[in-house]
């Protein structure tokens, strides 16, 4: 697993901007849509089943590409991302959150956040 500092975190974030993005965008549709695909559900113009398949699918595949930065998509709403890293010899995970949920508007903030030395 990669290690970040807080600018490389930074920029790396910066190029993940579209894909994060695109994966709060498609939590919004797969929700609309999977209410709609209900029995009774309310309607939508954004499809059916097939179009809520879609958009989970297209929704793995853009975590994965998180996921392989090392990033760790701690939540889409709101949008919070973990990047491991050191500090004064301890694992600490720097969290960058947003603090406004206009697309394209957001600004982060850089939390240091102690990890946890054990996991179960």
């Amino acid at each position: 697993m990669p290690l970040f500092t807080p600018d490389e975190a930074a920029g790396e974030l910066r190029l993940l901007l579209p894909v994060l993005d695109e994966i709060v965008a498609l939590r919004a549709d797969a929700a609309e849509l999977a209410a709609a695909a209900t029995p009774g559900g309310p309607g939508t113009s954004l499809g059916a089943l097939p179009e809520l398949k879609a958009a989970q699918a297209r929704q793995d595949d853009l975590l994965t590409r998180v996921q392989q930065t090392g990033a760790e998509l701690k939540g889409p709403a709101p949008l919070l991302v973990d990047f491991p890293s050191k500090l004064d010899g301890s694992d600490v995970l720097l969290c960058l959150q947003t603090r406004t949920k206009a697309p394209r508007r957001r600004s982060f903030s850089l939390v240091t956040a102690t990890q946890p030395t054990n996991r179960f």
